[in-house]
């Protein structure tokens, strides 16, 4: 799975706040303190106070998940028939991937999140992986 591929290089990045979650809840990292939201959006309007609109905490992560997870079998499941590739492929996006929120909380250094997806997808390209090989292999079969 590519979340342990995020991890790795997430480590490198101290001030990154992270939540990676599985569908069921079964698999999950984070490295935020459970008792604390971090604001992620922000807005400064003439006269007024901040307003701090959009905020992570895991409780809100977990509703995400859940959110995140049914669209796959109740909007785009319903799209294909039970059993039909297309149908087997939804399943296994929903069986396999990972739900990630990564926050950057140094934003005076830049946006750092493009850094650490370039190097996930740099790792990717240096080793295929097993599973997308596999999915490879059961498309030809078919």
């Amino acid at each position: 799975n590519r979340s342990s591929d995020l991890l790795a290089v997430i480590e490198d990045f101290k001030w990154i706040t992270y939540h990676i979650v599985n569908h069921d809840g079964s698999t999950e990292y984070t490295n935020a303190d459970e008792k604390s939201a971090i604001a992620v959006t922000w807005g400064v309007f003439p006269g007024k106070e901040i307003i701090q609109p959009t905020v992570v905490d895991p409780a809100s992560f977990h509703s995400w998940k859940d959110e995140a997870f049914a669209l796959w079998h109740q909007q785009w499941g319903r799209l294909y028939s039970a059993g039909s590739e297309s149908r087997r492929v939804i399943d296994r996006i929903h069986d396999t991937y990972f739900l990630a929120n990564l926050v950057d909380n140094d934003y005076v250094k830049g946006n750092q999140l493009w850094d650490i997806l370039s190097l996930v997808i740099a790792n990717k390209d240096k080793d295929d992986e097993p599973e997308v090989k596999e999915m490879k292999a059961e498309s030809e079969s078919a």
